[in-house]
């Protein structure tokens, strides 16, 4: 806790980061080299050919920093809030806490942030975020938890003895501006930070020192000259120092949230190791480039005769270019070409090896590593080299995720607690309806946040769910759950419920029509409909109430006087039967009109002869 003095407080804000910056230090020269690596800045000394040079070897470090990340950023990890109780209202209440967090990731760029922390955790070994309730541009006006991602170069958080612990006591993060930042922002402040006349574009630190009771923005200007009881100048004294800002924090939470590698017992990028492989491996290609220039432009010695009996001497050097032919009096020319030394290219090879096998495989670069011959062998050794790796780091950004869903809904709660919210909206901060209000949604903030099947990224993580799911182990519920690329899954279930109805409705008019039991005239009356942008399914609908009317019309006008009208909705519309045509008798057979004769002299011959006359 800070003093209530303000200059108090900027002398103690001061001494912390001086304190903590000396206790980061040698972590901060392993990730300054590894940026330095990772953007190509290593200058490789060539004093044969008095230059500096860049190394000209695939930079595998980068590449294997890309991946990685990439791979741990490409799937969405699931927000799980669980129903207070079982009735109707908590359930929509809890999905309604699962969107709105969703809908905050969404607002934040969530995904692309993510590929950013990611990067912090391969390379420097330690992602930091820090949470807001206002945004830092002035142009976004949303009145919703804002994430930031830290650099970890500029972050100094109070000391912990619990590595897993990712919240801190304090945090103090370093930013640099110009003074034409200050005079804009802070001109009441101009005399306290500069004497003398400083330069305009100089840059002067901004310590942003937050905790759980305020964030407190501390400006460091210029040094201040010492003077001796003379009134001499002796040297600098101290930099002057000031509150710019302090802002209470309403939450009661520190709102940054610092993730590292698991370890043995200090802070490590997933590479360090392999710095000094990959500063050998540019070392020897640039010694093998010198050889290479040497052995291209040898060196020329003019050699005197033995007979002799002055030196040789050089009247006209040669130009191929210009076809000037070269004149040597008293001696001849030698060219002397050093020998290359073939183990070079062994050792280069033997080092990017060494890489390969730290955790950069072959695949990272679209090769097929040798002795491979089928696609499960391949995945099976890129699962091998990054598969565990990546699990890890995904269970890391999904513990922080929950504490930052705990921190924004808090901030929520307590900055916009009664305000009306939507789930999306732009970055106007107009509300055009509403789908909640925080006060009432989060009863609780006790949330779940894991990666689907952590180790696996989103091609692997689609292949695994559809065997899973093949083999009758999971649902496709549980599967659009799972996919970061559904949103909502119980919407995504409608849809393909409406989908799979629509085919079958389609099909059934295609089978109706093809099989004579749909009068064509009505199909065709449809199709009209739909030509004129009606969907098939309301152009369906209307077609059969106009014929429930013309049947229910035709039938009042053959109905006895007095009997009850009909009503359209009685009628069978499309159901109706199309009217069959009588079918004409066929001809009689040549086999039947036998046997009917046949038939009928039988009768003839077994009636009983008539009696004589007179009996």
């Amino acid at each position: 806790m800070l003093s209530a003095n303000n200059l108090t407080a900027a002398k103690e804000v001061q001494e912390l980061y001086g304190h903590v910056k000396e206790l980061r230090n040698p972590a901060f020269l392993r990730w300054q080299e590894m940026r330095n690596q990772y953007d190509g800045d290593i200058a490789l000394p060539l004093p044969e050919l008095d230059k500096m040079e860049r190394p000209a070897v695939a930079n595998l470090i980068a590449l294997g920093i890309d991946q990685n990340a990439m791979s741990i950023a490409s799937v969405r990890p699931s927000v799980i809030f669980n129903p207070l109780s079982t009735t109707n209202e908590a359930l929509r209440r809890a999905d309604q806490r699962r969107r709105a967090v969703l809908g905050w990731w969404d607002m934040n760029d969530w995904d692309l942030l993510t590929r950013r922390r990611a990067r912090h955790l391969v390379a420097y070994g330690e992602t930091v975020v820090s949470l807001s309730p206002v945004s830092d541009d002035k142009r976004d006006k949303r009145n919703i938890p804002h994430w930031k991602v830290r650099n970890p170069l500029s972050t100094f958080p109070a000391p912990n003895s619990n590595p897993d612990d990712m919240e801190r006591d304090y945090v103090i993060f370093v930013n640099s501006h110009p003074m034409s930042w200050f005079q804009r922002n802070y001109p009441d402040k101009m005399g306290i930070l500069f004497s003398g006349k400083p330069n305009p574009t100089d840059r002067y630190e901004v310590l942003e020192y937050l905790d759980d009771r305020e964030t407190v923005l501390v400006g460091i200007g210029t040094e201040s000259s010492a003077v001796d009881s003379m009134g001499r100048t002796t040297g600098t004294g101290v930099q002057a120092a000031t509150i710019l800002e302090r802002i209470p924090n309403r939450v009661g939470t520190v709102p940054v949230v610092i993730a590292g590698r698991i370890t043995l017992d200090k802070i490590q990028g997933q590479y360090d190791q392999v710095l000094g492989v990959e500063r050998r491996r540019a070392t020897l290609d640039a010694l093998n480039t010198i050889a290479i220039f040497k052995n291209i432009f040898a060196d020329e010695w003019a050699v005197s005769a033995s007979n002799s009996s002055s030196s040789a001497r050089i009247i006209r050097r040669a130009d191929g270019k210009k076809g000037i032919i070269g004149i040597i009096d008293k001696g001849q020319l030698q060219v002397v070409r050093p020998p290359l030394n073939q183990e070079i290219g062994l050792a280069l090879d033997r080092y990017e090896s060494a890489t390969r096998q730290s955790g950069v495989p072959a695949q990272f670069g679209g090769e097929s590593p040798s002795n491979i011959r089928t696609g499960k062998q391949f995945d099976a050794s890129l699962g091998a080299a990054v598969d565990m790796g990546l699990q890890e780091s995904q269970a890391l950004i999904a513990r922080s995720s929950e504490i930052e869903a705990y921190i924004a809904i808090n901030q929520m709660k307590e900055y916009y607690g009664e305000r009306p919210s939507m789930f999306y909206f732009g970055k106007n901060g107009k509300i055009t309806h509403n789908d909640y209000v925080p006060d009432e949604v989060f009863d609780t903030d006790l949330c779940r946040v894991k990666y689907p099947l952590p180790g696996r990224d989103i091609n692997g993580m689609a292949v695994a769910m559809g065997q899973k799911h093949g083999i009758g182990e999971m649902s496709l519920q549980t599967m659009r759950e799972n996919d970061p690329d559904i949103d909502d899954p119980s919407v995504e279930a409608e849809r393909v419920e409406v989908e799979d109805l629509m085919r079958s409705f389609m099909s059934g008019l295609e089978q109706g029509a093809a099989q004579g039991t749909l009068d064509p005239v009505k199909m065709a009356r449809i199709i009209q409909k739909r030509q004129r942008g009606i969907d098939v399914l309301t152009a369906t609908v209307e077609v059969n109430e106009e014929m429930q009317k013309e049947q229910a019309d035709l039938a009042n006008q053959q109905a006895q006087p007095g009997s009850a009208p009909a009503a359209p909705e009685a009628q069978p519309g499309l159901n109706a039967q199309p009217r069959q045509p009588p079918t004409p008798a066929a001809p009689p057979s040549l086999e039947s009109l036998l046997g009917s004769l046949n038939t009928q002299q039988n009768a003839v011959s077994q009636a009983p002869a008539p009696a004589p006359a007179g009996v």
